[in-house]
């Protein structure tokens, strides 16, 4: 749930750029839609660490937010109508099934330039985070599921 009175969660969040490093953003989108939660959290996170944190009252304390780019909820909307997901994602099949059917989808194609950009400049361990039922059990009061499984 989104709230509406926190100037973080309002907030437009800049699009990707291919030249993603010389941007100096250090939150980027791919995509024009909504974020999840949990990035709102790391977002409000970094803007508290960024204008709150004082170094001089911390010494040796380094608290960092890795720069990051997030893909939205209108490209992962997309894939999933594309390559007619939702049947299989909220079905009874087993996890092993439903991973095969996402592994085989396609990405869509008008994002996967920004996506390689991204790729191509990143020279360290690349973190994937992502909202799954398959990575946590599913029940009816699981905020990781929309529907039980």
């Amino acid at each position: 749930m989104q709230d509406d009175h926190n100037p973080v969660t309002r907030r437009k969040f800049p699009r990707f750029q291919r030249e993603f490093f010389a941007s100096g953003e250090s939150f980027t989108c791919i995509g024009n839609g909504e974020i999840g939660g949990k990035v709102r959290g790391l977002a409000f996170i970094n803007e508290a660490i960024g204008s709150g944190f004082s170094h001089a009252d911390f010494p040796g304390i380094t608290v960092n937010i890795p720069t990051l780019t997030v893909l939205t909820t209108e490209l992962f909307d997309a894939f999933m109508e594309r390559n007619d997901l939702d049947g299989i994602a909220f079905s009874d099949e087993p996890d092993h099934i439903i991973a095969h059917a996402f592994q085989q989808a396609d990405f869509p194609a008008e994002y996967s330039g920004d996506l390689m950009a991204l790729i191509s400049k990143v020279r360290s361990p690349l973190a994937v985070r992502s909202s799954a039922c398959l990575r946590t059990p599913c029940t009816s009061r699981s905020p990781a599921c929309t529907a039980p499984r």
